[in-house]
């Protein structure tokens, strides 16, 4: 994965375990490594930069303790300076997106009654019951407007038509939660590349898109209404990843 800040540096957060996010200035030059050791798990989970101030926000996929999946603060020289230790209510957080303008920022979980919260810059979370009716839920997909958090979901260790689901962030309740056509799996079930490691959700200021590797969906992002699907590639959840800018045109890879 990577991520960049207001500075012109870019950052780089994967490889093997124990992970390690690596950051480069506007010049292509490391400026440092930092290695996530404080995580106890081989699942990846997603990382985000605070673009204004370079600080990074790292998240552990799953935990193998009763307190759950962990989230680690950096600064800008690389320092861990914040720890969220767990909640035995977030057995899993697969994705994480931050909001430089709010400085507020949202997990998506999965496992257990939560589908996500909002954190802020202390990583203090606030943890609402968004739904607990399908249990081991996994959120695979996420974006962030100033507003609403856009989410997609994955049930169980088998492939079932998904859902779009818009959270308002003053509220994390739902505003909608519709079927979206695409079928993601539960990371529990799968690969990697299979699952929630899958960059496939991006927001514009006028549309949602949701990207799987193989089609790319337009979605109204006022009531999660389809309103083109179009055919990118036969290879279906290739360590895809998506991006988009504010005049509307969509950058897509595939492998």
């Amino acid at each position: 994965d990577i991520d960049w800040d207001y500075s012109g540096n870019v950052y780089a957060y994967g490889g093997s375990a124990p992970y390690e996010l690596i950051k480069l200035n506007n010049a292509g030059i490391m400026q440092w490594v930092y290695s996530s050791t404080v995580f106890d798990t081989t699942d990846y989970g997603d990382f985000a930069v605070d673009r204004n101030t370079g600080n990074a926000y790292l998240c552990e996929g799953f935990s193998l303790d009763s307190l759950g999946a962990r989230v680690v603060k950096i600064n800008s020289m690389g320092i861990q300076t914040g720890l969220f230790p767990g909640n035995s209510l977030l057995g899993e957080i697969w994705r994480i997106a931050f909001n430089s303008c709010t400085q507020k920022g949202v997990l998506g979980c999965g496992l257990h009654v939560y589908e996500a919260c909002i954190f802020d810059t202390n990583l203090t979370l606030v943890l609402p019951k968004i739904d607990s009716l399908n249990f081991m839920l996994d959120i695979a997909l996420l974006a962030l407007d100033d507003s609403n958090c856009y989410m997609a979901s994955c049930f169980d260790a088998t492939p079932a038509f998904n859902v779009v689901i818009k959270y308002p962030l003053s509220s994390l309740v739902p505003a909608y939660r519709v079927e979206d056509g695409f079928e993601f799996w539960e990371r529990a079930g799968n690969t990697y590349n299979l699952a929630n490691g899958l960059n496939g959700m991006a927001k514009s200021d006028r549309y949602l898109y949701v990207y799987d590797g193989a089609r790319l969906g337009k979605f109204d992002p006022s009531s999660g209404a389809m309103i083109k699907m179009v055919p990118v590639s036969p290879d279906t959840f290739m360590c895809s990843g998506i991006a988009v800018d504010a005049c509307d045109n969509v950058f897509l890879g595939t492998l």
